[in-house]
């Protein structure tokens, strides 16, 4: 044989080692880092810290009644997101207006709560906790603001905030039918995503939707925020990322609050925890804001 030509086939079969070795051992680092982040979730403790929790939504309050800038500062997360529920013209109809933080922080000074007012008592309930992501209630007066906080670094902040101002929110009892239309709207969202389903994701989650998710990086373990909107949920639906065979599902869904056309519902299933805030938008619930975890590595990881 030519010299040449085996030269060229040495440098050849040099190469096909080299591809061989490098595949062999990227999928070696994606089965190590896969065992790690199941190790990872393993380790998180199943309850959140209360009163770490209960701290950050009284520096919320107390920068809402004294505008006081500062004490917001320090507990909203970066991706914070402010929506307020406001009535239209028309009785009984609603719309959402959206400030970033920025934003938020800007107007905070012409937003303030009236700390003078002897009636004006703050009350701060827990509604649900998880490893990394708690959901709280403030009430003040009769504003209510609903709170998703998330933990970084060993510091829980504010990630979403839905508030209800005065009115007649509040008002009224709750039937089983609007109880299972809350229920259902929820447990909708997960089979859109289960079932590769994207009209069934688009009915439920609103246009400007506030998705967060805390998880553990896919390589190092720590834990951030991922963040998506309905344009991303409904093209992952569609693209099928998290189907799965039905008897995988496993969905399960509880009611959390209800404040007239308010909710709040959290939805279990085998890989993932979902609590939901929702408004009910002329009789059509709508998922405005979600905060989420992973309870086990589901197969799309």
């Amino acid at each position: 044989m030519n010299p040449v030509h085996q030269s060229y086939i040495r440098i050849f079969v040099a190469l096909a080692l080299m591809t061989a070795i490098t595949i062999a051992m990227n999928n070696s680092d994606q089965q190590s880092n896969y065992g790690n982040l199941e190790k990872i979730l393993a380790e998180f403790p199943d309850a959140a810290d209360s009163t770490a929790i209960i701290r950050a939504g009284r520096a919320f309050a107390a920068g809402r009644q004294s505008g006081d800038r500062w004490l917001l500062n320090d507990c909203l997360m970066e991706q914070f997101v402010f929506r307020e529920v406001l009535h239209e013209a028309v009785p009984g109809r609603m719309y959402l207006r959206s400030m970033d933080r920025s934003q938020f922080l800007k107007s905070i000074r012409t937003r303030k709560w009236d700390a003078g007012s002897d009636r004006h008592s703050i009350r701060i309930s827990i509604l649900d906790t998880y490893r990394h992501s708690a959901n709280l209630e403030i009430r003040a007066d009769e504003t209510l603001v609903l709170c998703q906080l998330a933990e970084l670094d060993g510091k829980w902040k504010i990630v979403n905030a839905l508030e209800v101002g005065r009115g007649s929110l509040f008002d009224g009892t709750v039937t089983d039918g609007e109880r299972a239309a809350i229920r259902q709207t929820g447990i909708q969202m997960l089979e859109g995503w289960y079932n590769g389903d994207p009209q069934k994701m688009d009915r439920v989650l609103h246009e400007i939707l506030a998705k967060r998710g805390v998880v553990p990086n896919r390589n190092s373990g720590k834990i951030e925020i991922r963040s998506v909107g309905k344009t991303e949920m409904v093209e992952a639906a569609e693209k099928g990322t998290g189907k799965l065979p039905r008897e995988k599902w496993s969905i399960d869904a509880d009611i959390l609050g209800i404040y007239g056309n308010i909710a709040v519902v959290r939805i279990r299933s085998e890989y993932l925890m979902d609590v939901c805030q929702l408004v009910n938008f002329g009789g059509e619930w709508k998922i405005v804001n979600v905060i989420w975890e992973i309870r086990s590595i589901p197969p799309w990881w």
